[in-house]
């Protein structure tokens, strides 16, 4: 949210180290909470599919890993036998069916590179692969979306491959160019050796669940598109937040006071109350909440009964500092605005304190039975249009537009 717009247990597990445990390693507890935020990821991604639509057809990337899909699962260095601008790269494919890759090849004498993240998957007897965002992409001003690097849907490319072996640490796949037969060989590896894909050593599942995050987030299209993005079950952690809370800003430029609550349903309604607003002049902000992979994710769709204009809503995150059943800490960067002579961007924190009843005119009726109906907001939002602005060509409503770069 972006302000401007107990003992018995205790007894026991003493009890228990008393009794059963001495002499034993204790265990590891953050391996173990590391242990579970992987389930939950894996599971969750297991859940998403999306689907692509080209020229040469549709293409449903996602779902549970496949058996003939293991084998390409890791680390890989390839190249192919290319006459002409052949390519050299580095890639890692997850599980989830996505892929970080960094890519090189020579273009008129000069060294061209592309950093891309994307999806994968193994589909009779052919590997297909999508590029869906780019390290070099702009960042769409008109796009409500917060994602980095996200190619528009009308620009992916969804590139098929034969399949032609994969065991023994190499991946073997051919492809037709212009007549021509070209081979793809990766080979595995323990350790990449350029500087984008060194951060892929070792496994970091926060790092790789914000890709697959901002992945999801590209995929977005619709209304119905943020439903989806917000259909999961509450964590654990997620539970914590749900209730009535009262928040506040540290910024001194434009301080921002709001009530907040949160439903186990994922639906939120908001209301910013700053000092010298009437209470006449206060409306109610509804929108999706969720906490991911140590950021707190919302958006906001409408602005009392209406759903906003598709470029006016807001999805986007903030980085969680502290998390506790009574407070809430969250930060954001402004990179609009700049501290130390310019050096830093200006950095927002937004603190937020549980409480039992609202004070804002517009929050009360939120106070003790909640009459807000989920099903029907749900319902509303998902039979909402998109309606698409004329654009020039290469945009978001575009029929055609240029080519990501070739990935291998």
């Amino acid at each position: 949210m972006r302000l401007l717009k107990n003992t018995l247990a205790g007894l026991l597990l003493i009890a228990g180290l008393g009794c059963g445990n001495q002499g034993k390693p204790a265990k590891n507890p953050e391996a173990k909470r590391l242990k579970v935020k992987e389930k939950v990821a894996a599971e969750q991604a297991a859940l998403w599919t999306t689907t692509i639509k080209t020229e040469e057809g549709k293409f449903t990337f996602g779902g549970p890993l496949r058996p003939e899909e293991k084998p390409l699962v890791g680390r890989w260095r390839g190249s192919n036998n290319r006459k002409e601008f052949p390519d050299n790269w580095e890639i890692v494919r997850r599980p989830n069916h996505t892929y970080s890759l960094s890519i090189a090849w020579v273009d008129e004498g000069e060294r061209q590179s592309a950093y891309t993240h994307g999806l994968w998957q193994v589909m009779d007897g052919k590997f297909q692969f999508a590029d869906i965002l780019d390290k070099d992409m702009e960042l769409e001003e008109d796009w409500p979306i917060e994602v980095k690097g996200r190619i528009p849907s009308n620009d992916l490319v969804v590139q098929t491959e034969e399949l032609k072996s994969a065991n023994e640490g190499k991946v073997i796949t051919t492809s037709i160019e212009e007549g021509q037969t070209i081979t793809h060989t990766e080979v595995s590896v323990k350790e990449f050796k350029r500087r984008l894909m060194r951060r892929f050593n070792e496994a970091d599942v926060r790092a790789e669940g914000l890709i697959f995050d901002q992945i999801q987030r590209a995929r977005i299209t619709n209304f119905a598109g943020v439903a989806d993005y917000f259909n999961e079950p509450l964590t654990a952690e997620e539970k914590k937040l749900v209730g009535r809370w009262r928040g506040s800003n540290n910024d001194k430029e434009f301080p921002g006071n709001w009530e907040f609550i949160r439903r186990a349903d994922r639906t939120g309604t908001i209301a910013y109350a700053n000092e010298g607003d009437k209470p006449e002049e206060i409306t109610l902000g509804h929108g999706f909440w969720k906490l991911r992979h140590g950021k707190f994710i919302l958006s906001e769709l409408t602005e009392g009964k209406k759903v906003m204009p598709w470029g006016e809503i807001y999805l986007g995150d903030e980085s969680v500092i502290q998390e506790a059943d009574d407070q809430f800490v969250t930060e954001w960067i402004d990179p609009e605005r700049r501290v130390l002579g310019g050096l830093f961007a200006r950095r927002v924190r937004n603190t937020e304190k549980r409480v039992q009843e609202f004070k804002v005119p517009a929050m009360k009726p939120f106070s003790k039975a909640d009459p807000f109906d989920s099903a029907a907001y749900l319902k509303k939002v998902r039979a909402t249009e998109r309606k698409l602005p004329k654009r020039d060509p290469g945009g978001e409503a575009s029929k055609n537009g240029p080519l990501p770069k070739k990935s291998p």
